[in-house]
């Protein structure tokens, strides 16, 4: 079960424009979270129009972190980056970072066309 900020993202998600590898690591975390820390995974953003980012091209999301503890939020961007390579020409870029941009803390996750398993 996935969460939604707004009805607007609910939309979005289901609009078929998302990136598929994104859709995948969402699906993949929804699971990981339900099982692991008995926590719904919510969406707080999704494509942001007029966005020169990933989120401006369907290749980013944003997930919320208050229900988590540090430790938790840790493990999941650590077990996502385990998982996947952002861009193999750009090894340092991450799938998943945690941050706050001013809108607070969160899990940011974004891909790039050649995103591939590790």
């Amino acid at each position: 079960m996935i969460n939604f900020k707004t009805l607007k993202l609910q939309q979005q998600w289901n609009s078929g424009e998302l990136n598929p590898m994104l859709t995948l690591i969402i699906l993949a975390m929804t699971t990981m979270m339900a099982m692991k820390y008995n926590v719904i995974l919510v969406i707080t953003s999704l494509f942001r129009q007029g966005d020169k980012g990933v989120h401006g091209y369907w290749r980013g999301a944003d997930v919320r972190t208050v229900n988590l503890k540090t430790s938790e939020v840790q493990a999941i961007v650590d077990w996502v980056n385990g998982l996947l390579i952002y861009d193999p020409d750009r090894p340092k870029m991450k799938i998943a970072i945690e941050h706050d941009v001013g809108r607070g803390n969160h899990i940011h996750l974004q891909v790039y066309p050649n995103t591939c398993l590790k």
